[in-house]
């Protein structure tokens, strides 16, 4: 009976470790397959890269196997070859020389050519038309939109009274701008938070001037962002402007830059008017024709205000 009661219970315990074993070799693999179908950053499961990867390390072996093979048998042959035509162009003149140079670097750049042709992505029938379009819109005055052509007016002639540069005007679509401001500043105005008032102003102008409708939200949105960025520069700096004694906070300074706009296009509604006709007429001004409008209008240079 005790030797039978032993056999019983050691196949109980063998039962049991292998129960066990079997459970454990299950959890395993689970986590395993777990691990190996999670995403991975580039949007495939890790079982996908690695039969990837592992295809590609093949395929890269066989191709070098293959090429060392090839090489074993042809290259003795062509390395003859080309010492003898090594030999050739060293014995033969300078012309036969030159002419196989050239056709050396003809190659190479053929083959870069066609290397980056052959990478660059397909451009698509979509983005020719709209390429061409924008082309065409930069090349050829359109129709211009009287509201588009004095909220650039604004910005040009606030900027050109406060005495910064305005060197190009546009009232004519390109890409997502219905037209474009574009000023800037003398080498020897050397304070920076002057300069970043005197933006500020400006970008206030267009919104004073067409204060409603898509022109003025979402289409001056980017004048929104710039000046919040000049006003954030200003107070970084914590000096105030000449033209303006009020509170360093970005409240405070678009607040003062709009009074300061509201005053200068109400005693500049001439040359607005006439640099706003001359961009309606043209699509665009370059800095001399703006400044010929605002002079034309009687307007000024602004640097002694």
């Amino acid at each position: 009976m005790d030797e039978q009661d032993a056999t019983a219970g050691g196949r109980r315990g063998g039962d049991e470790l292998r129960e066990r074993i079997a459970a454990g070799w299950s959890a395993l693999r689970d986590e395993v397959a777990g691990w190996l179908n999670e995403q991975t950053a580039f949007g495939l499961s890790r079982r996908e890269v690695i039969a990837g990867r592992a295809s590609t390390a093949a395929r890269a072996t066989v191709g070098a196997c293959a090429a060392v093979v090839l090489w074993g048998l042809i290259g003795p042959s062509v390395v003859a070859r080309v010492r003898e035509i090594a030999e050739r162009v060293i014995a033969s003149g300078p012309p036969a020389q030159n002419a196989v140079i050239a056709v050396v670097i003809g190659g190479w750049l053929i083959g870069r050519w066609f290397r980056w042709a052959v990478r660059r992505p397909p451009v698509s029938a979509a983005a020719v038309t709209l390429a061409a379009a924008q082309v065409a819109s930069m090349l050829t005055p359109g129709d211009v939109d009287e509201r588009v052509a004095r909220h650039e007016a604004a910005h040009a002639v606030v900027a050109h009274a406060l005495g910064a540069q305005v060197r190009q005007l546009r009232a004519l679509p390109v890409g997502n701008t219905g037209g474009r401001c574009e000023w800037g500043f003398e080498a020897d105005r050397t304070s920076a938070v002057e300069n970043a008032w005197v933006s500020l102003c400006a970008l206030a102008a267009g919104e004073l001037e067409v204060p409603e409708g898509p022109y003025a939200w979402p289409g001056a949105s980017g004048d929104t962002h710039e000046a919040i960025a000049a006003a954030t520069f200003i107070i970084r700096r914590g000096e105030h402007p000449a033209e303006y004694d009020g509170p360093l906070t970005i409240e405070g300074l678009l607040a003062g830059a709009h009074r300061r706009a509201t005053a200068l296009l109400a005693e500049l509604q001439p040359a607005l008017g006439a640099v706003a006709a001359a961009l309606i007429a043209r699509g665009r001004l370059d800095q001399t024709e703006v400044a010929a409008a605002i002079a034309g209008a009687g307007g000024s240079t602004g640097r002694d205000r």
